[in-house]
């Protein structure tokens, strides 16, 4: 990629970088850890701020992915409360997904 392209690249992350974030459908531990890092490159090239990710990563969740981690809250009940670091969350999810891929394994 030469610096023009990154350039677009980083000015459409930033523009409309919501859109750049891939859904998650798969339950797989592969898959996941990949999607995490996609993610991570995107949040730090749109500088999203830490509620904007947590909701992002909530909202890419599809099919059998959001099944492992609906019950997993995104956003504090107090709406005055800072958001949690978008860490913190993909943890949260990291542990679902290589925990239950684990379990899959063994059965």
């Amino acid at each position: 990629m030469n610096a023009d392209q990154i350039r677009q690249l980083v000015t459409a992350v930033r523009t409309h970088g919501w859109r750049a974030v891939p859904p998650l459908s798969s339950t797989t531990e592969r898959d996941w850890y990949a999607w995490r890092r996609n993610f991570e490159v995107l949040a730090d090239i749109g500088e999203w701020d830490e509620r904007q990710q947590r909701l992002l990563i909530a909202a890419a969740m599809t099919g059998n992915a959001l099944s492992y981690v609906a019950d997993i809250e995104t956003l504090s009940k107090d709406p005055a409360a800072p958001a949690a670091p978008a860490s913190e969350l993909l943890d949260a999810y990291e542990d679902r997904f290589v925990l239950l891929a684990g379990k899959w394994l063994r059965m």
